[in-house]
């Protein structure tokens, strides 16, 4: 006999109605009538023998408990697991969502080709949050409808605070590899990130500032991913003392841009740091230089992708970077999935791609370990476990949030070099 680790079997029998199956998920199953069979084969003959009453009525008894836990088996046994996958695709910075998709994708459909989890595929569902607070919500309420287990989301602090209350509320796991706010750090809940939060990016950024004597800064900060800039420019703040103003700009407005450009060169700080997402952050430190800007940049892993040397060309050369993200990677297991990047894709980011790519391998291997998608099970099992991933080993702490080496990378002769651990 077949018996769910999860199922509760409870077999009722009201005399000449209903006998009922019921399972630990609430579901039940009915065979109207069972003592009126059994009542009717009272007299029965088989083979010329004669059976009673007791002995007809525990072999339909048996019967019916075979037809209706037979079906059961399944329940601990999908046939398939689905991951959903929250992101902007299409609004501002959009660009940058189409690299997260692809290094999930690349991971499940590898997964897959290995045999899946337990010869049980993953299927990845994908929805695009549009970079917008209203959007991530229904994004996630999508997704949720359809039957995930866990929803990797967002790419940006913003929508990833806005979904947050509403998959928590469904008891689904949340997690992440590109948000930074501290708002979520410290929480005994479902969210987990392999993310470095603003708290660490403070000191990092201060001792940035100190190894290049910098005295007076102007921070740049987007108003779709408000969150984030405040934060930054907080705990900068709070680790080093030093003149520093911010401007605030709305990303989807060109003419803003051209402002706060004029307003940059009246103010002229010794360095800028631009506190956007990568197209954002080329035009402007294009802009800048075109109108003579001779100042120091400092930008975040949020414009680390190969389009910031497309779009800022010549202008960002030698710009800072302050990422987790190690540009010198070159493991084999890394080059490999370069590689698979590049044939299965025609525009690549690996240093995007890398992060959803790892966390649908961490999924993968709790799925496997515990053979659950019960969300307190994959919590403790991501909980106990150092992941050996692509880019290091990943281990998290009692809260889900993690610590990581944070680099400054450079741009010399348009590729991304490190230049030096900041923390």
């Amino acid at each position: 006999m077949c018996v769910s680790n999860n199922t509760a079997v409870k077999l009722k029998v009201f005399h000449g109605f209903t006998c009922s199956l019921q399972t630990a998920n609430g579901g039940k199953q009915f065979i109207k009538e069972p003592m009126k069979i059994i009542k009717s084969l009272n007299s029965s003959r088989l083979l010329g023998f004669s059976f009673t009453k007791g002995f007809w009525f525990l072999l339909v008894s048996i019967g019916i408990v075979l037809l209706l836990i037979i079906p059961a088996c399944n329940i601990d046994s999908p046939k398939e697991y689905k991951i959903g996958l929250a992101i902007n695709l299409s609004g501002p910075g959009g660009l940058s969502g189409n690299y997260i998709r692809d290094g999930a994708m690349l991971a499940v459909q590898e997964i897959n080709e290995r045999g899946g989890i337990n010869n049980i595929p993953l299927k990845l569902l994908i929805e695009d949050d549009k970079g917008s607070a209203e959007q991530a919500v229904e994004a996630v309420n999508r997704l949720i409808n359809k039957g995930v287990f866990a929803i990797i989301g967002h790419s940006q602090s913003d929508t990833t605070l806005a979904a947050y209350p509403h998959v928590m509320s469904k008891n689904i796991l949340l997690i992440t590899a590109y948000t930074a706010t501290n708002k979520l750090t410290g929480k005994d809940d479902l969210f987990f990130r392999t993310s470095v939060d603003t708290i660490q990016y403070g000191p990092a950024m201060a001792n940035l500032l100190r190894s290049k004597n910098i005295s007076n800064i102007l921070f740049i900060t987007d108003t779709y991913n408000t969150s984030f800039g405040e934060e930054f420019h907080a705990e900068t703040a709070k680790n080093i003392s030093i003149e520093n103003s911010v401007i605030k700009i709305k990303s989807k407005d060109v003419q803003d841009l051209t402002e706060a450009v004029t307003k940059i060169l009246r103010s002229n700080p010794q360095a800028v740091c631009f506190l956007t997402e990568v197209t954002r952050t080329g035009i402007l430190a294009q802009k800048l230089r075109d109108r003579g800007y001779k100042g120091k940049f400092i930008a975040t892993l949020w414009a680390q992708t190969p389009d910031l040397i497309k779009i800022g060309g010549e202008a960002i050369e030698g710009i800072s970077i302050i990422t987790f993200v190690d540009p010198e990677l070159n493991t084999p297991q890394y080059r490999e999935f370069v590689q698979r990047l590049s044939s299965d894709f025609s525009k690549i980011s690996p240093e995007r791609s890398l992060r959803s790519y790892e966390i649908v391998y961490m999924l993968a291997d709790v799925l496997r370990q515990t053979k659950s998608t019960n969300p307190q099970t994959l919590k403790g099992a991501l909980l106990s476990k150092k992941f050996n991933v692509l880019s290091g080993e990943i281990a998290f702490d009692r809260y889900g949030d993690v610590r990581r080496p944070i680099y400054e990378l450079t741009v010399q002769k348009g590729k991304f070099i490190k230049r030096s651990q900041l923390n």
